[in-house]
């Protein structure tokens, strides 16, 4: 694959994940602003290590690889964690089981799509045989000492989660396939006791979401565990042992990998940029969403449209009027003369006298006052 096209697609998805971003911060839903903040990281991560190692292996950058490394576990992570946490909510709204949200639900929120991905990140150290790879047009990448640990820190928990979303997602589907013909009632039935307005075109958009994240989450962390189990795990001794020459950086080019696992690598790196292309399709393409994106565009138009000064004309009739209340010479107001067209019967429908413009292009025109 051309290294300009794996630089491409994230850029691009990164683009579309911003555009939606004062949408959903108006709306205040914290779970997809979490989603929109991973999947922002990681096309971004990908987008910036695909431009600096395009045809290269070189050490250039080790600080930013350290971040990103981490960035890339993180966003994985938070990714599964946040699909299920929607999918619990999914199911619990196909039936009718919500309640007002309280402190315990605000802390499950947090604990799956922020918490969960933090501790991913700090236990990674324990299974980190040395700093990073480098591969060829694709950049950094984590390193995992395949062993009896990274099976219980790594792929146990996103397994189970992206699996439990599943369920969950699988469940809500089939129960609002059951009620198909009542759906609409039972959803403002739960909307009624939670203060959310949710339709069922949202609620559908949001399943398609999360059963596809948990799909290809479940697949892939499948094929991965697969692929390095498969292969034999290595001894896990000691600390010391597993950790000795920590500061290492192997560099992989194209010729280095196994095709088997280039070919996961490019579809993991794929997959990240269509997710967040998806997330754009499915809550950016919107009509409450086109609105704002209108008015927005509205702003930006007029802002770099070059305006013109015009000096203020001067209306007859706010002459007319100074004049009437003008003090004479001695202190007195002057009288109002008489309207010579008490009924303005030559004046068109709906003349406003206080519109500037309108009176400018009525005098204009040769009318009498």
């Amino acid at each position: 694959m051309p290294s300009s096209a794996m630089a491409a697609a994230p850029f691009i998805a990164s683009f579309l994940i911003l555009v939606t971003i004062p949408h959903h911060w108006r709306v205040r839903n914290y779970a997809t602003l979490s989603i929109i903040a991973w999947l922002l990281a990681f096309n971004l991560v990908y987008a910036i290590d695909a431009t600096i190692w395009s045809g290269n292996v070189d050490i250039v950058a080790p600080v930013w690889c350290d971040i990103a490394t981490k960035i890339i576990l993180g966003a994985k992570t938070g990714v599964t964690g946040y699909s299920l946490c929607l999918s619990m909510q999914l199911y619990r709204i196909s039936h009718c089981a919500v309640r007002p949200r309280g402190w315990r639900d605000r802390v499950t929120e947090f604990a799956l799509c922020w918490g969960f991905a933090f501790m991913i990140m700090a236990l990674h150290y324990v299974v980190q045989g040395h700093r990073f790879d480098i591969i060829q047009d694709l950049g950094c990448w984590p390193m995992i000492y395949v062993s009896w640990p990274s099976i219980f820190i790594l792929t146990v928990p996103q397994l189970s989660a992206a699996i439990l979303a599943l369920i969950y997602s699988t469940r809500a589907f089939v129960e609002i396939c059951r009620r198909r013909w009542t759906f609409r009632t039972v959803l403002a039935q739960c909307n009624t006791g939670t203060g959310r307005l949710l339709t069922p075109g949202e609620y559908f958009r949001l399943l398609l979401m999360v059963i596809f994240l948990a799909s290809y989450n479940v697949v892939l962390i499948t094929v991965s565990a697969t692929e390095d189990y498969a292969r034999g795990l290595e001894p896990y001794t000691n600390w010391t042992d597993v950790h000795s020459g920590f500061s290492f950086i192997r560099q992989y080019t194209g010729e280095d990998l196994d095709p088997v696992d280039l070919r996961y690598i490019y579809a993991v790196w794929l997959v990240v940029a269509v997710t967040g292309m998806l997330f754009f399709v499915i809550f950016g393409i919107r009509a409450e969403a086109n609105r704002e994106y209108r008015g927005k565009v509205r702003q930006w138009l007029d802002v770099l449209k070059p305006t013109t000064l015009v000096p203020p004309l001067v209306s007859p009739v706010s002459v007319h009027r100074s004049s009437a209340v003008s003090p004479d010479p001695a202190g007195e107001p002057m009288p109002t003369p008489p309207d010579p067209d008490p009924g303005h019967s030559r004046r068109p429908a709906g003349f406003q006298p206080s519109d500037p413009a309108l009176i400018f292009s009525w005098y204009s025109a040769g009318h009498p006052c």
